[in-house]
């Protein structure tokens, strides 16, 4: 089980997880800060939130595995765009294409 430590200089907690916090991104411009229960419930204090770690780690894989999938199914596209990017280059070679009369 991975340890983390809290991120406040004079306290050093160090703990699983489920046993720690993290600030609001927002508020630590998009930083993970972790900290420990007693750091967290005063940082509620100042106002600024705090999340359990456990729960913003799964939430960040989640969210990762999305975006996996994602990018996945749009590099088919791409695949695609560049097939037929190729395509016309071949057909740009400073020859006319033949086309058909109009019917």
């Amino acid at each position: 089980m991975e340890k983390f430590i809290c991120s406040v200089e004079p306290c050093g907690f160090s703990g699983p997880a489920d046993k720690m916090w993290n600030l609001d991104r927002k508020a630590t411009r998009g930083k993970l800060v972790v900290v420990c229960g007693r750091d967290a419930s005063l940082a509620r204090r100042h106002g600024i939130r705090a999340y359990r770690l456990s729960e913003t780690i799964r939430r960040d894989a989640d969210r990762e595995a999305k975006r996996l999938a994602a990018s996945a199914f749009f590099q088919a596209f791409t695949k695609a765009r560049e097939e037929k990017a190729g395509r016309n280059a071949r057909h740009a070679d400073g020859r006319e294409r033949q086309s058909t009369p109009p019917s």
